[in-house]
């Protein structure tokens, strides 16, 4: 399994050679920049619903407690007039904790932007295994809206599993750029809620999400060199998990 880990990794490698930033690819980590946010890679638990900025991202990240690993790829394209732009994107992931636990996780996104809509599908297949005695596969859908007022978006999405064992999540939510230097969010999952801001200079962007009831916090340094994007990534959540990723990322506009 060791040799299905590095040639997976290495796959990834070669994908991100001309890339940008994604969401994060696992469960357990927060986005720092909100799952409802109107553009960015996919990652898990983001929207399908963002407009389109062709790409493609790495990130990795670690779970310190449980020594929990995953690691990402996305990419996304624009199809369509540049009136009606319609956006492709995928996500590939891998995650293992020690001898315990496998699974690859690929999602499939579009979306169609509007000057005051942005509407999405997402579609996610999940292959899970305890190695050396049993696998199992799960399908995940999503689908997501936004309504956008100048700098304000109100957005809604649904995503859940369907199987054996079925679940349905929701998110809604609202964010408001200052200028385009300056955002502030809010989200609500019907247990959480999430808060943070994105603040941009010339060579850096500084993400903070913070999730009240049960403290957490995502945190995420974005560094800008030569075109392309550097970022490291750390959160907690309670007083058990904590978690560290990291990335590198380049746009393709």
């Amino acid at each position: 399994m060791v040799n299905f880990r590095y040639a997976f990794l290495g796959a990834l490698f070669l994908i991100a050679s001309s890339s940008r930033a994604m969401d994060a690819p696992g469960e357990f980590v927060q986005n720092s920049s909100g799952n409802l946010a109107l553009s960015g890679l996919p990652g898990f638990y983001s929207t399908p619903a963002r407009e389109a900025i062709p790409g493609y991202g790495l990130v990795f990240a670690r779970e310190l407690s449980t020594g929990l690993f995953v690691a990402g790829g996305a990419g996304e394209i624009a199809l369509g007039s540049s009136a009606y732009p319609f956006r492709l994107a995928f996500m590939e992931s891998y995650s293992e904790m020690d001898s315990v636990y496998r699974q690859v996780y690929s999602q499939v996104e579009t979306s169609v932007a509007l000057s005051w809509l942005v509407m999405g599908l997402g579609y996610g297949a999940s292959v899970e295994w305890i190695p050396a005695e049993q696998h199992w596969t799960r399908h995940r859908y999503k689908a997501g809206a936004s309504l956008v007022w100048k700098d304000l978006s109100l957005s809604v999405m649904v995503a859940g599993w369907v199987g054996d064992i079925s679940s349905l999540s929701y998110g809604v939510g609202g964010q408001f750029w200052a200028k385009k230097r300056i955002s502030a969010f809010v989200e609500y999952d019907g247990t959480s809620f999430d808060v943070g801001n994105v603040v941009r200079f010339r060579f850096c962007d500084l993400f903070a999400a913070y999730r009240f009831p049960g403290f957490a916090m995502s945190l995420k340094v974005e560094l800008h060199l030569m075109g392309w994007n550097i970022h490291g990534m750390y959160g907690f959540a309670g007083s058990f998990w904590r978690w560290l990723g990291s990335g590198f990322s380049r746009d393709l506009r």
